[in-house]
């Protein structure tokens, strides 16, 4: 006859683990990364091979009226009348060419001067052929010199009122280029806002607009981020301090260039794009709030969020929490010192199918 059920035993230690067990089968598929935006203009590149010898072009129009004289015409005269009589040859009767008739009134030299033959005077100083020719080469020869340094001088002038945009002749600003050169178009150009040495100098995108743009590009391994699922550990914490982050840097420009960008304008202003998958970038449509909403970091650590200093949103495509989008906020600030951008704070991020990534566009001046 069997006995009733004892108690149950108490639980017994933890076995060995079992052998692996083969590999599952491969999950679905992700969901697509958003289309990233376009990247910012690259490098210029090298010069090409020069090409061969086009055709003549049509003649072009006059040019404008010179700016008359550089070489004084009263020291010319006075060379000229030194050499008035010049004792061309015995066969000629000792004739000699007088440059008497010289207009010492005109403001140019004259390339050529009326001739008139006369018998030189017994008192009238005269002399040999060869002591003129020396004497009308040594003349020529400091003329040119003379000529050659007044257009050089000429030249520096135009530079300085009129910087071309290269590296060797780099303006202040973009607006300074344009005021110099009107028909120039928008582009990447030289400047130099210290008008130190032209080692300084650096490139930016002068945008012509009704104000004209000086637009300063972040450093292009600091400017870009695709879509990651990025790990979330323990509080929330700025871009720069999370494993693999960084902070956005200029080091194209330099602290002091920066420092007299901001001095010559008036205004700056900067976007931000947060792409995102699953992920809110600025207004939450689950709860109707900007609990979630990125805050992003300018030069002066000041923040720019949802609770104050709040940036322009021109964009919000982040907000359903359910796709993959992208978010674009705009700064725009007359206190320089807050610009350009260097961190920004995520917050909806750490959770299953969700990430990240963003792009940061260029600090413009007017």
């Amino acid at each position: 006859m069997t006995g009733n059920s004892g108690p149950a035993g108490a639980k017994g230690e933890m076995g060995l683990p079992g052998p692996i067990g083969l590999p599952g089968a491969d999950g679905p598929p992700g969901l697509p990364g958003v289309e990233g935006p376009i990247g910012p203009k690259g490098a210029e590149g090298s010069t090409g091979i020069k090409g061969d010898i086009g055709p003549s072009g049509d003649p072009g129009p006059p040019g404008p009226p010179g700016d008359g004289s550089i070489f004084p015409a009263e020291y010319a005269v006075q060379f000229l009348e030194r050499t008035r009589r010049i004792r061309r040859s015995a066969d000629l009767d000792d004739e000699v060419i007088s440059y008497s008739e010289l207009n010492a009134d005109d403001t140019t030299l004259k390339h050529s001067a009326r001739y008139k033959r006369e018998i030189p005077s017994a008192d009238e100083e005269t002399l040999s052929a060869e002591e003129s020719k020396n004497l009308t080469k040594d003349f020529f020869t400091r003329l040119n010199k003379v000529v050659g340094e007044m257009y050089s001088i000429r030249r520096d002038i135009r530079n300085l009122k009129e910087p071309s945009g290269s590296k060797n002749n780099p303006p202040r600003t973009c607006r300074d280029l344009f005021a110099g050169h009107p028909n120039y178009e928008s582009g990447w150009y030289w400047i130099d806002p210290n008008l130190g040495h032209v080692s300084d100098a650096f490139k930016v995108y002068c945008n012509k607009t009704i104000v004209a743009e000086t637009c300063v590009y972040p450093d292009s391994h600091a400017s870009k981020m695709p879509n990651i699922p990025w790990l979330k550990e323990g509080s929330i914490k700025w871009f720069s301090n999370l494993r693999g982050g960084f902070k956005f840097t200029y080091d194209n420009v330099g602290i002091v260039q920066m420092t007299f960008l901001r001095l010559m304008h008036a205004e700056a202003r900067q976007n931000f794009t947060y792409t995102c998958i699953n992920s809110v970038g600025w207004y939450n449509l689950e709860n109707y709030s900007h609990g979630l909403s990125i805050s992003i970091m300018g030069s002066n650590e000041q923040a720019f969020g949802s609770e104050s200093n709040q940036p322009t949103v021109i964009y919000d495509g982040c907000r359903s929490r359910h796709s993959y989008s992208k978010t674009v906020l705009e700064v725009v600030t007359s206190k320089l010192h807050q610009l350009p951008l260097v961190d920004f704070l995520p917050q909806d991020y750490g959770l299953p199918n969700q990430a990240f990534g963003f792009e940061l566009g260029p600090v413009c001046f007017t």
